[in-house]
């Protein structure tokens, strides 16, 4: 797993919604992750201090049953397409627990509570985009993983 952090927002072609732009920390890798108007501004506020209010009621809920999230990972699977899953620590010491979650929302999550973002080698060899082929068609086809995250 690789360190990455979200840089910005921005529109793919028209009519094809948002991307959150995730570079890796002191490395070239670049990935672009699908994510819906509403993610969007919650991502750009998150990095001014401004949290959506629903992210305050996940992390309220995930304190009282006595875990914390840890960390956010981004992985693809076997389409190509990004997953993600949010990593709590257990309430009784155990072994961390694996949630998955949309993309975009665990990257608010993750950005609200200041938490590592993580990419797989697998979803950075299949979605990363390579800015050194002159090609148009260099940039991986942005198809949105739901319904919702084409919106």
């Amino acid at each position: 797993m690789r360190a990455m952090r979200l840089v910005d927002i921005r529109s793919t072609e028209p009519e094809r919604g948002l991307v959150a732009v995730l570079v890796e920390d002191g490395g070239p890798a670049v990935l672009a992750v699908p994510v819906t108007a509403r993610q969007g501004l919650a991502l750009q506020g998150c990095q001014v201090g401004r949290a959506p209010s629903w992210a305050g009621v996940v992390e309220d809920l995930v304190h009282t049953l006595g875990g914390r999230l840890i960390r956010l990972e981004l992985d693809a699977d076997a389409d190509a397409r990004i997953t993600a899953r949010l990593v709590l620590d257990a309430a009784n010491g155990s072994e961390p627990v694996t949630v998955p979650c949309g993309a975009g929302d665990g990257m608010v999550l993750g950005c609200t509570q200041s938490v590592p973002l993580l990419a797989s080698a697998e979803a950075l060899r299949l979605r990363a985009w390579d800015f050194t082929d002159p090609t148009p068609d260099t940039h991986r086809d942005l198809d949105c993983d739901t319904r919702d995250e084409c919106d």
